[in-house]
């Protein structure tokens, strides 16, 4: 069993024990709020990045929004800050997409994802004090303008 919100103890929603330890994503909404009953996976995109934006994270919010227990471990990573797993979550979930950053004012990171098109569409961007976790929220809003409504 993992520890996922402070009065809790829980397996992942999929009944797998989940190989990492979490106390410090403790969940601050409550049990209810985590994402674990959301079932439309839009929904489950949107509690995940307004949880990043926020800077708090835990681990049922991302169990909801990534079935692949990979997804789940780089997005989490990514959310403390590599590189490496932004780029390696980016390269699961939107393979072929762009990317691209800068740094508009001094620690101030933007990013922005795009998807690969003659017709240049329009990025989706992110401002964050941390360039990992700028990555992880355009990567969030592009998934999340690929759900069917």
């Amino acid at each position: 069993m993992i520890r996922v919100c402070p009065e809790r103890d829980a397996v992942c929603p999929h009944g797998m024990t989940c190989p990492y330890a979490l106390d410090r994503y403790s969940c601050k909404d409550g049990w209810a709020a985590c994402g674990v009953a959301i079932a439309d996976r839009k929904q489950a995109l949107q509690e995940l990045l307004a949880k990043v934006e926020a800077g708090r994270i835990c681990t049922d919010a991302i169990i909801a929004a990534f079935d692949e227990m990979a997804d789940q471990v780089v997005c989490l990573a990514a959310f403390d800050g590599s590189l490496d797993a932004a780029k390696a979550l980016h390269d699961a979930v939107l393979p072929g997409w762009l990317w691209g950053a800068h740094e508009p004012k001094p620690s101030v990171f933007r990013v922005y994802v795009s998807v690969r098109s003659a017709l240049r569409p329009m990025p989706f961007t992110c401002d964050a004090d941390n360039p990992a976790r700028a990555w992880l929220s355009a990567i969030i809003k592009a998934l999340i303008s690929e759900c069917k409504e």
